[in-house]
């Protein structure tokens, strides 16, 4: 089977990146992704995909939704402050289908000694469900960007990203890269990280109709 270059290239710049995060401590662990070829696609995504109603769209915002992605390992990296990183991307070819990609951060403030005695999971469900200190919760939305190149309604932008709703759809203007959405994380939600990603190279992804001009029923848009 002929290689796919563009596949390649974001295999590797995920790895690199990766690699990067986790010697400067920002990254703790990581999950190499899963990779799926076929004719017809290429996929990189996390592991231990599950159905249900704790990962669907609409428990989107819930911590339901951010226990289950952790204790099932159904994502990529975990970060220092326990928040995670999972994503996905679909490519025929030199065309990207489809991405997703997520940040989950953690919604509470976990400390050594907790970890320690229950587990990091067990742990943050203590934290959850028995703490009586009001400054353990962090209120954070989750930020997942999503690419559909087969679905672009006006109320459903082909590129679009999701915060503080589940039915949110903010215009992104086109698919993006790992670098990309690492960086947008890192500058906007850890601003006082030292980690420098002002060198980072981005990849341009090519994808079905990416000259059409489509008319949107929200007219507001993030463009990375």
């Amino acid at each position: 089977m002929k290689t796919n270059q563009v596949f390649e290239q974001t295999a590797s710049q995920i790895k690199s990146t990766t690699e990067i995060l986790k010697s400067s401590g920002f990254v703790i662990f990581n999950i190499p992704p899963e990779r799926n070829i076929n004719e017809k696609q290429q996929q990189l995504t996390w592991k231990n995909h599950r159905g249900g109603r704790l990962v669907s769209s609409k428990a989107f915002l819930k911590i339901d939704q951010y226990i289950e992605i952790l204790s099932s390992s159904a994502y990529q990296l975990l970060l220092y402050d326990y928040s995670i990183v999972r994503y996905s991307f679909v490519f025929d070819g030199a065309r990207i289908l489809s991405q997703n990609i997520l940040w989950w951060p953690c919604p509470v403030n976990m400390d050594q000694e907790v970890e320690n005695e229950f587990g990091l999971i067990e742990g943050i469900k203590q934290k959850v469900n028995a703490s009586q200190n009001q400054s353990d919760y962090i209120m954070r939305s989750p930020v997942r960007v999503d690419f559909d190149g087969g679905n672009n309604q006006p109320n459903h932008p082909s590129s679009h990203i999701h915060i503080q709703h589940h039915d949110c759809r903010i215009n992104s203007c086109k698919p993006i890269c790992f670098n990309q959405f690492m960086k947008f994380i890192i500058c906007n939600f850890y601003p006082h990280n030292n980690i420098n990603c002002d060198k980072w190279t981005f990849l341009n992804y090519q994808y079905d109709n990416m000259h059409k001009k489509n008319k949107y029923d929200k007219s507001s848009y993030l463009q990375f």
